[in-house]
């Protein structure tokens, strides 16, 4: 539908009440949710949240390619192993080429947040993939804008702000400006926490002689996302 995700990992969420967390959705979407659509070609999609009894949480999500992992790691940020390369964004006059695009975040009760996106081995090719045209930095400064004349508008690490100390962001968003995928968005890697808080320390005992404190937070990631849209419609927000 126009306006509307046609394709969509849905997401993962994770709360807490400061006692024990809860989580929703699918870690490791299958590949099968791209259906037959020829934009993206990857091994492996992505995404997970945790949600801490101390007041924090994180969240990572991503695509990588075969041969490859992704984890949200023991420090809370996107953990990736293997020899990964194979990620594929079919533009048409050029290829968006990768090993691994993920998308971070994290945030504390006391309001800080950090959020970072990484495009491992990112570069703008030839469709035979000869002739590199546009290297992409590995670790983009937040709402980098590349324009290809012509063929996509791209914003890496694009991050948002709502209330204070919640952020999202998304590693890659990318929408093409002509051929039969005109006006089609992508958006790889979506994560977003906050904001966060701890309760104050409550005066029980634990059955293990210990005191007890709680908080509360929400965490979510959302990996790709296609979407078809007309030129006055605003973009769909993961």
């Amino acid at each position: 539908m126009l306006g509307q995700p046609v394709l969509s990992t849905d997401q993962v969420v994770a709360s807490s009440d400061g006692a024990s967390q809860t989580k929703t959705g699918n870690i490791a979407p299958a590949l099968s949710v791209l259906g037959s659509q020829t934009l993206l070609s990857a091994g492996a999609l992505f995404q997970d949240a945790q949600a801490n009894n101390n007041g924090t949480s994180a969240a990572c999500a991503g695509v990588i390619g075969p041969n490859g992992t992704i984890q949200l790691g023991p420090n809370q940020n996107c953990l990736v192993s293997g020899a990964p390369s194979g990620v594929v964004v079919n533009l048409g006059l050029a290829v968006l080429r990768a090993d691994v695009i993920t998308a971070e975040r994290t945030a504390a009760s006391n309001g800080t947040t950090t959020g970072r996106a990484t495009l491992a081995n990112a570069r703008l090719t030839d469709p035979t993939g000869a002739i590199t045209l546009l290297s992409l930095p590995a670790d983009p400064a937040p709402n980098t804008a590349v324009t290809v004349p012509g063929i996509a508008e791209l914003t890496l690490n694009k991050q948002s702000s709502g209330t204070p100390g919640q952020l999202s962001v998304t590693a890659l968003e990318l929408t093409l400006l002509g051929g039969l995928n005109g006006g089609a968005q992508v958006r790889l890697g979506t994560v977003s926490c906050g904001p966060n808080a701890q309760t104050a320390p409550i005066p029980l005992v634990s059955s293990a002689g210990l005191p007890v404190a709680g908080g509360t937070m929400l965490a979510g990631g959302a990996v790709l996302w296609l979407i078809r849209r007309r030129r006055s419609a605003t973009p769909a927000n993961a």
